[in-house]
């Protein structure tokens, strides 16, 4: 069914709200990070799911590299996560670069 566009903002701004709690309450430095980094983010949790950082999954990478604000090592990190040789990797790759084009923002 579709919905309308007031609809649709509403349940953008809830699933903005929501990401945003999450990255902010997680990640550290979270409020030392730029508006590209954060926006870099809280894209990839959009993806992967809000609750990706930490060291118990499979984002052990990314989560290392925020936890040591080893930040310029964010973008490499970020282009592991793209299905290597599955039917998704190309998309998933081209989000990754625009995740990576934020965060250099």
């Amino acid at each position: 069914q579709p919905i309308t566009e007031a609809r649709g903002e509403e349940i953008l701004a809830y699933h903005l709200l929501y990401f945003w709690g999450t990255q902010e309450s997680t990640i550290p430095f979270w409020n030392e990070m730029s508006d590209g980094q954060r926006g870099c983010l809280l894209s990839f949790s959009f993806n992967v799911g809000a609750n990706f950082y930490g060291f118990n999954g499979g984002f052990k990478t990314i989560s290392g590299c925020l936890a040591a604000k080893q930040w310029s090592d964010v973008p490499n990190a970020l282009l592991l996560y793209v299905n290597p040789g599955s039917s998704v990797e190309a998309g998933l790759r081209r989000r990754r670069e625009a995740e990576i084009q934020l965060w250099n923002s």
